[in-house]
């Protein structure tokens, strides 16, 4: 096995899809400055466009570059422009990230002299194929096909890793490693002065209930809202907020469905923010209502580490992360959405500081970024030893 001192030089080209805020960019962002740490040389390569990640990791004095694929002229010239990237940074280890990122690492493997160890980052589930576009079920197909001709499947949850090779996967080639948090946030995001509820103000005020995600019918944002007008029925003070792209006054059909809810003066729309922890320090609960496709959901960990009670839908690990601390209910059920948060905010505030110091601890004790980055290098050993 390559020793620490073995793996300072080695360069590691990372390939997604883009790097607006998501769960797999996030986790790509803080394994790499964990590996910068180790003395490795990076590059991202994003095959669209550099997102709101993209300047701060260029902030690290990692290269990003944007092939922006979604151009006529970005397509035209991807063959000039990855004989380039191969010809100047020489990667030892080729990573891509969600399925597009990891036939794209396929693709790019093609240009380079020598055969390189090929990682696909696979982090979801996609338990309802049927709701996927016609792209995406593209890509899934094209990926069983390939996924024996890469070196590691690796995918961030045992329900994505059972789903994938129930489809068809190789599965010799998979393996699991968690997502990881940081023992320490940053909170960057100025938010309304008036969004604070039970938890900060004391139980005299309105509880406050989020959603952070991206809107996306795997998002299920219609459950959160019926059941925001369920729960209200039993605390009519309670504030509900949605954050995540798209997640603003500018979705109409958002503020549509919220409006024939009954509840325009209950909710508050935050849009992307740059940080969830800017949110989440307000709040009194977070769910997680999606109704399909989750692997991991940073969103979780995060909301545990911030002190949330959590309800979640059944869907990915979320039980693993929840466990006796939070709710896990079927998806797609806004009455089993209600009922369990009601059954939290219900609790007496010793029995909820208990679930919250409970999540809290449990979340740093099992996936401390630290130890999940030094499997990801051990990874990265194990391959490049394979290759000598």
């Amino acid at each position: 096995m390559i020793s620490d001192e073995g793996m300072r030089g080695r360069a590691i080209l990372h390939i997604i899809m883009n790097l607006d805020v998501g769960g797999a960019e996030t986790m790509l962002s803080r394994l790499l400055a964990h590996q910068q740490r180790a003395g490795m040389r990076l590059m991202v390569v994003s095959l669209l466009g550099k997102g709101v990640l993209g300047p701060k990791i260029e902030a690290l004095g990692i290269p990003v570059i944007a092939l922006r694929l979604n151009s006529v002229r970005g397509a035209l010239i991807l063959p000039l422009r990855l004989s380039s990237i191969i010809r100047q940074f020489h990667p030892d280890i080729l990573h891509g990230w969600l399925i597009y990122g990891s036939l794209a690492s396929t693709f790019i493997s093609l240009f380079c002299r020598r055969r390189l160890p090929t990682i696909w980052g696979i982090r979801n589930s996609f338990s309802r194929r049927s709701k996927e576009s016609v792209a995406q079920k593209i890509a899934l197909f094209l990926g069983r096909s390939l996924s024996r001709y890469t070196s590691v499947l690796l995918f961030n949850s045992e329900t994505g890793r059972k789903a994938y090779e129930k489809f068809g996967y190789f599965s010799a080639r998979s393996r699991v490693i968690p997502n990881g948090f940081p023992s320490t946030f940053v909170v960057c995001d100025r938010l309304p002065t008036s969004l604070l509820g039970a938890r900060v103000e004391g139980r005299e005020a309105g509880p406050i209930i989020g959603l952070i995600a991206r809107y996306h019918p795997m998002k299920d944002h219609r459950s959160f809202i019926e059941m925001a007008a369920q729960v209200s029925e039993y605390f009519p003070q309670a504030k509900f907020v949605l954050a995540g792209r798209d997640c603003d006054g500018e979705n109409l059909s958002l503020v549509e469905q919220i409006s024939q809810a009954g509840l325009g003066g209950r909710f508050l729309l935050l849009g992307e923010l740059q940080s969830s922890y800017s949110l989440l320090q307000r709040l009194d609960l977070h769910v997680l209502s999606s109704a399909w496709g989750e692997g991991f959901p940073n969103i979780i960990g995060e909301a545990l580490l911030s002190r949330n009670l959590c309800v979640a839908t059944d869907v990915g690990d979320s039980s693993i992360l929840i466990k006796d601390w939070g709710r896990v209910v079927p998806p797609g059920d806004s009455g089993a959405l209600a009922a369990a948060v009601v059954e939290l905010l219900s609790l007496s505030p010793e029995q909820q500081e208990q679930s919250r110091v409970e999540g809290e601890q449990f979340v740093r004790k099992n996936f401390d970024l630290t130890e999940i980055s030094d499997r990801y290098l051990d990874l990265y050993r194990e391959l490049l030893s394979r290759s000598v």
